[in-house]
């Protein structure tokens, strides 16, 4: 059974996560992945990605989970003109998820949890995904399609593609 740990960074409801990590094992339970909820850290400094997958690599060495996502209550960004979504270090066994670009709030429109938790939902499992070694997929409408903006976020379906799934446990199962 491989073990993934999903951990909250910032002030993240715990009923979120909770839901999030239901979802996940749902969305991965006929494959050998134990998703478990990791304990709440705060926010490093600087949100930088290194230096909040450095946060991560920290957590990473004192816990038995083989991978780490971090789930980010902050905006993430290398310079002022670039943000990210998400980010993965496969080499270090971690990825992360940046929340608040993912609410409709963010760009003034009206709240809907319902597509903020899609969002999320698909951005984790793809992390996953591309921690265990999948490759990125050419269907649009499939989790491992690299999505450039919000809209293509939304236009895929929260699963792998018939190429992608079977290709994801074959990496499973080699682990």
């Amino acid at each position: 059974m491989i073990r993934i740990g999903l951990v909250p960074i910032g002030k993240i409801p715990e009923s979120l996560v909770a839901l999030l990590t239901a979802q996940v094992k749902d969305k991965l339970k006929d494959s050998a992945l134990l998703v478990e909820i990791h304990p709440a850290v705060a926010l490093p400094e600087k949100n930088t990605p290194a230096f909040v997958l450095a946060r991560l690599a920290h957590l990473l060495s004192n816990n038995q989970q083989k991978f780490l996502i971090g789930l980010v209550e902050a905006d993430i960004s290398e310079s002022e003109d670039d943000f990210i979504y998400n980010r993965e270090e496969h080499s270090r066994r971690m990825g992360l998820v940046a929340l608040p670009r993912l609410r409709p709030e963010f760009y003034k429109l009206p709240a809907n949890e319902a597509v903020f938790q899609a969002r999320v939902l698909k951005l984790i499992l793809r992390e996953i995904a591309l921690l265990l070694g999948l490759s990125l997929c050419q269907d649009n409408k499939c989790l491992m399609y690299h999505a450039r903006n919000l809209h293509e976020i939304d236009i895929k379906y929260p699963s792998f593609c018939l190429d992608c799934w079977p290709q994801l446990n074959t990496k499973i199962s080699k682990i």
